[in-house]
């Protein structure tokens, strides 16, 4: 039975998150309960509730922009800043603490109407990079990744012909600026698009622009780029020493590979002698592209060039530092090896304990966990690659006790992140855009304190939570017909469970008839026993259990005792 009331009595993000799964709909200040939902929460194909999520794109941008807010406002001119329908973008950098971490997450404008056109969610990496002498460098990569369109719902678009991904890169001069045919600019902007299906040939033009960000001169034709002045602009900029040096320092202090390296042997740029000294300078790009290839061929070509000198290093290229953690958060690039000799390169993102909340005021000193899992996070936190708490590595994950016994062990080891693989080369040589994303040990901690656990019930004591997932999808754009595989999984751990079995010290001389028994069978004082203090006692003992399970898997289920160590009796 539909019911209809006041909508300034629901909180704003029960509105939202009302709308958003049809539980409600809401006309000025008035608001209908659909009674209907309740039947079928989920929904079929002509009553779109929760499975119609991706059929409101106004409303699930919204929702996720009002989650993320505030959108930055310092983003470079370019293809980035679009969406594939031409709706505006806006970046919503992911931080860690309060530094940036370079990643974003990319929506299409949640004000733009999309009524006749889709939305597009995606993943951003952007950063910029102050040289000496006035010069800086800014790299901007935009991945749209699904889109969701109020006539056709929500599709898996990565780099697609519809919505290929979107690349800048720009030289800027703060000072003395650069001068072509007399005329003053001061950016050097190079951007790029590549689909990996539908026949779209991947596009590039460079642009010169002042310092007002408008286009001095632009280039969408390599002869007509190779014919003017253009090359020796740039060249003139590759020749400045604060350039030069950026070039030939290594990436990070994880890596020797330098920016220099990765560019030539991409074949973009070459290194010459001049007057003595080492520099780089445009390549020959007439003489590269004189060979019949495609330029997708040529595309790829490039993209494993760059991918195939990096993948090697097993630290981060570029490290984010975690709370206490300098080692483990970052961006990868990484490299898989197949069965039939093939070989995958991609990204990895591992992004551990990212702080979504704040953990509940303390009381008497014990706001924070004593033990257990993120023993001093905040409350809720994002575990972007992570395994539970007590586990070390794939041997004694949840993925390895969840895994099909009969099947081979993965390999490569699984390691927690989000992967993308999106170029494969094969055992020949054949190098094709190829893509595979997985989500390896991702989810969400919901940590209480020991003062204040998430539940305390009669006695039933619960400290935190853990979820994780596994999803891999992979998709083949060379093949024709190819459609999306999966496989998902998932975990939730339990954390410092207490269980009473017995009654408090207070209660025990009250209850039974025979007080000696029920004061030593006694879980302490309080509700929850001593196990809702962060204490332990022989009949109120706190313990963890996970269970999971992966499609095509098993049941895996793990008792930790109360140092999070695995255990099978408790």
């Amino acid at each position: 039975m539909d019911k209809t009331f006041d909508a300034k009595e629901l909180n704003a993000w029960v509105q939202q998150i009302g709308t958003l799964v049809n539980l409600i709909s809401i006309k000025g200040n008035t608001a209908q309960l659909n009674g209907q939902w309740f039947a079928n929460p989920w929904g079929d194909d002509t009553t779109h509730n929760i499975n119609g999520i991706p059929y409101r794109p106004s409303e699930l941008l919204t929702f996720i922009d009002h989650l993320l807010s505030p959108a930055t406002d310092d983003l470079p001119i370019s293809a980035t800043a679009n969406s594939p329908s031409g709706t505006a973008l806006s970046w919503y950098p992911i931080k860690v603490g309060s530094a940036e971490s370079g990643v974003s997450l990319v929506l299409s404008d949640p004000k733009a109407d999309y009524s006749e056109t889709p939305g597009y969610i995606g993943v951003g990496l952007c950063g910029t990079k102050n040289l000496s002498e006035g010069y800086s460098v800014t790299l901007a990569l935009y991945l749209p990744l699904y889109s969701v369109d109020a006539s056709n719902g929500g599709k898996v678009v990565f780099c697609s012909g519809n919505a290929p991904a979107q690349a800048l890169l720009s030289l800027n001069s703060n000072t003395t600026g650069f001068s072509y045919d007399g005329t003053k600019f001061s950016t050097i902007q190079i951007q790029g698009t590549l689909g990996l299906n539908n026949g779209i040939q991947p596009t590039l033009s460079a642009a010169f622009l002042d310092d007002t960000e408008n286009i001095v001169d632009s280039f969408t034709s390599l002869s007509y780029f190779l014919s003017s002045s253009a090359v020796t602009v740039i060249n003139q900029a590759l020749q400045e020493d604060s350039v030069n040096t950026c070039l030939n320092d290594p990436i990070s202090s994880y890596t020797n590979t330098t920016p220099g390296r990765v560019l030539q042997a991409m074949g973009l740029i070459a290194q010459k002698d001049i007057s003595g000294s080492t520099y780089y300078n445009v390549a020959d790009l007439q003489e590269e592209s004189s060979v019949e290839t495609t330029a997708l061929q040529t595309a790829s070509d490039m993209v494993y060039s760059a991918l195939h000198s990096l993948a090697a290093n097993d630290a981060p290229l570029f490290p984010i530092s975690v709370g206490e953690q300098t080692s483990t958060g970052g961006i990868y690039v990484v490299s898989s090896a197949q069965d039939d000799g093939s070989i995958d390169y991609g990204l990895r993102l591992v992004l551990p304990d990212i702080a979504l909340g704040k953990m509940p005021d303390a009381k008497n000193g014990e706001g924070q966990p004593s033990s257990g899992a993120n023993a001093t996070a905040p409350q809720l936190t994002l575990q972007l690659g992570a395994w539970l708490t007590g586990e070390t590595g794939y041997g004694d994950s949840w993925l390895a006790r969840s895994s099909n016994p009969e099947s081979p062990a993965p390999s490569p080891v699984p390691v927690p992140g989000a992967n993308l693989y999106f170029l494969r080369c094969s055992s020949n040589g054949e190098k094709s855009f190829y893509l595979q994303g997985d989500l390896t040990s991702v989810g969400f901690d919901y940590i209480g304190s020991a003062a204040e656990p998430l539940v305390n019930v009669s006695g039933f004591v619960l400290q935190g939570l853990e979820l994780r997932a596994e999803a891999s999808v992979s998709y083949d754009p060379s093949q024709q017909d190819s459609k999306l595989t999966w496989e998902l999984g998932g975990a939730v751990l339990l954390d410092n469970i207490g269980i009473p079995m017995g009654t408090d010290f207070n209660a025990s001389d009250s209850e039974g008839n025979n007080p000696v028994v029920a004061t030593s069978v006694s879980s302490g004082s309080g509700k929850g026993g001593d196990a809702g203090k962060g204490k332990s006692d022989a009949v109120n003992p706190p313990f963890s259990v996970s269970a999971s399970y992966i499609v095509n898997g098993q049941l895996g289920v793990q008792l930790y005792d109360q140092n999070q160590t695995p255990t099978d009796v408790v």
